[in-house]
């Protein structure tokens, strides 16, 4: 931390910049921050930020925010992987004056420039998802719809620009913690932690304002160079996976029904949402893909294409029970849920011919004669389909005491293209 009330611009001159270090004078965990006032940390020299050590930088209004200058090299001590604890890390905070700091969409911020900058930090905070409503709740920065995203300059510079997150009309996330906040923050800047690896995160998903899924979550991601769109056409694309079983979710109106608010894998210490009509599911098995379009660079001056965003998912469960349809009484089995949609509203992504497998559970040990295998879903939508929001599943329904019946049911919510006759 740099030195007591911290005002105006700090300025370093030393050949090999600041160090961290322990009594024996060996590099040591620590982080490196102003310690009152945001500004400029201008190092005249080299710095080098080893492992398990933190870069923490500040963000504030009117151009008030931290940023760290280099006239030499500043060396991040790159790890192998995303968490790696021989890496740096990058903490980003805002500035809490009367409320906490809130970023609108489209800000950019000059975080760090130097002569040269060689590795890139194996961690960042302090990333994910907020609205740009000013409050007083630290934790609310684990839910909304924007992001900071990592720029790197090319070998000289770091900054941050404030992006909608993708699809985030499509789809709402809330953080179970900060942690699994920052996690997600990392998962949504693949063009910087280019080394990414699968990982667990605790959140709750809602499609569409009709599904609701809360659990632990695997995510990863990865390029698609060639994505197949019902119209015909393909586009390159960033693909977020998420996978998950053994979850509990409400498919329906008005819901969730009943949320682990406190994540202890109990709903028995939950208060009901008594305005919620429709199914609560237990054990559900889930598959998703989220896709951001690349789109190509614009020639001749013409204006940047907008980048769509598709989501399709397939979510299954062992159990369904109906809840908040007065008179009605519904048991439901074998209750799947299927969703195909795009933020055009007109394309979605077809899978026929190259259908996605994903992993939503712990592998099967293999036995005598058996390999083993891991839990999974398939997503195999044909685009021709169109958008879609379905729900099926085998129903005994009974209304008061004169109407019963029972058979195989579905809901769809779809849109297609019709040829007319004329």
């Amino acid at each position: 931390m740099l030195p007591g009330r911290s005002t105006g611009d700090i300025v370093v001159q030393a050949a090999d910049g600041l160090r961290i270090v322990d009594a024996a004078g060996n590099a040591a965990a620590g982080t490196l921050r102003r310690a009152d006032a945001t500004g400029l940390i201008r190092i005249v020299g080299n710095q080098t930020l080893a492992a398990g050590q933190t870069l923490q930088l500040t963000l504030a209004g009117d151009h008030q925010s931290d940023q760290l200058l280099v006239t030499g090299t500043l060396s991040l001590a790159t790890g192998q992987l995303l968490t790696d604890s021989n890496s740096p890390a990058l903490a980003i905070v805002r500035s809490a004056g009367d409320a906490l700091y809130r970023p609108k969409l489209n800000d950019a911020f000059d975080l760090i420039t130097a002569g040269q900058i060689t590795g890139r930090f194996g961690q960042a905070t302090g990333l994910f998802g907020y609205s740009a409503q000013r409050s007083t709740d630290p934790t609310d920065f684990n839910s909304g719809s924007l992001l900071m995203q990592m720029n790197a300059v090319g070998t000289q510079g770091l900054g941050l620009s404030v992006i909608s997150r993708p699809v985030a009309d499509l789809v709402a996330i809330q953080a179970h913690s900060q942690s699994d906040a920052n996690r997600l923050g990392m998962f949504f800047n693949p063009e910087y932690f280019v080394s990414q690896p699968s990982f667990n995160v605790g959140m709750t998903l809602t499609t569409s304002d009709f599904l609701t899924v809360d659990g632990v979550f695997q995510v990863s991601n990865t390029l698609v160079p060639s994505l197949k769109l019902s119209d015909g056409k393909t586009v390159e694309a960033r693909r977020w996976v998420i996978g998950a079983s053994h979850l509990d979710a409400f498919v329906g109106l008005n819901g969730p029904y009943l949320i682990d608010s406190n994540h202890n894998g109990s709903l028995n210490d939950e208060t009901p949402n008594r305005s919620a009509a429709g199914f609560q599911l237990t054990g559900v098995d889930l598959a998703m893909a989220v896709y951001f379009e690349r789109p190509a660079a614009p020639v001749n001056g013409a204006a940047a294409a907008v980048a769509r965003g598709w989501v399709s998912l397939k979510a299954t469960s062992e159990s369904a029970t109906e809840v908040g349809l007065p008179l009605i009484k519904m048991d439901a089995s074998n209750l799947a849920v299927a969703v195909n949609l795009g933020t055009d509203a007109k394309t979605v992504v077809d899978y026929s011919g190259a259908p996605l497998l994903v992993v939503t559970g712990d592998v099967t040990v293999a036995s005598a004669g058996n390999p083993s295998v891991a839990k999974n879903l398939t997503l195999d939508f044909n685009g021709t389909n169109g958008t879609f929001v379905r729900a099926s599943g085998d129903f005994k329904l009974q209304i008061a005491d004169f109407f019963y019946a029972s058979g195989s049911l579905g809901f769809e919510k779809s849109t297609q293209n019709l040829v007319l006759a004329d």
